[in-house]
């Protein structure tokens, strides 16, 4: 594994945790879970995050355009939140079950069998990759979710679900990485 690649999946992390962790810390949520349930609502709200602001950012302050500064301060934002809300309550989110490392040990598992593809096929192969990476590119260029493919077509995407770009792109402009790759990981 090289370093750029360790670099991404940094990247990965910290856009998928902090939010969602962010989140829970606010609201003190986080005490009604175990701690692996905790960390596995941090991630599916950090992952929620990103379509939630990219959807709003478009339809309610439709002028900003999400760049990497932006991206970059929203996750400084949301470590410092962590920070905050859960000084003195750091053990508690690390006391795992015995049985939890057999789930992270599958979930690992699991992501690991995704990196050895990726490594595989640097390329995504499936039937519209093309679209999906014109979508991830003028996502990352444009700041925003676009409403349709322009300047490549003029093809609406209003019945296009665009959740998926608003995570390939800030992971694009993060990671420095082509559109494709972004998509891969």
């Amino acid at each position: 594994m090289t370093l750029e690649e360790i670099k991404v999946i940094l990247i990965i992390i910290l856009m998928v945790l902090l939010p969602g962790w962010a989140l829970l810390a606010m609201t003190g949520y986080w005490r009604k879970w175990l701690p692996l349930q905790r960390w596995l609502l941090a991630m599916t709200l950090g992952i929620a995050f990103w379509p939630i602001l990219y959807y709003a950012s478009r339809e309610i302050f439709p002028a900003v355009r999400l760049g990497e500064n932006k991206l970059i301060f929203i996750l400084i934002l949301s470590f410092l939140i962590i920070i905050w809300k859960l000084k003195g309550h750091w053990k508690e989110q690390f006391k795992f079950e015995p049985t939890d490392y057999a789930i992270l040990f599958v979930l690992f598992l699991t992501l690991f069998s995704r990196f050895i593809m990726i490594e595989k096929y640097p390329y995504p192969s499936w039937t519209d990759s093309l679209h999906h990476t014109l979508i991830t590119d003028i996502t990352a260029t444009t700041g925003k979710l676009p409403y349709a493919l322009a300047p490549y077509e003029t093809t609406p995407l209003s019945e296009y679900h665009l959740g998926l770009y608003s995570l390939t792109a800030p992971l694009q402009l993060l990671a420095n990485l082509p559109a494709h790759s972004a998509l891969l990981w």
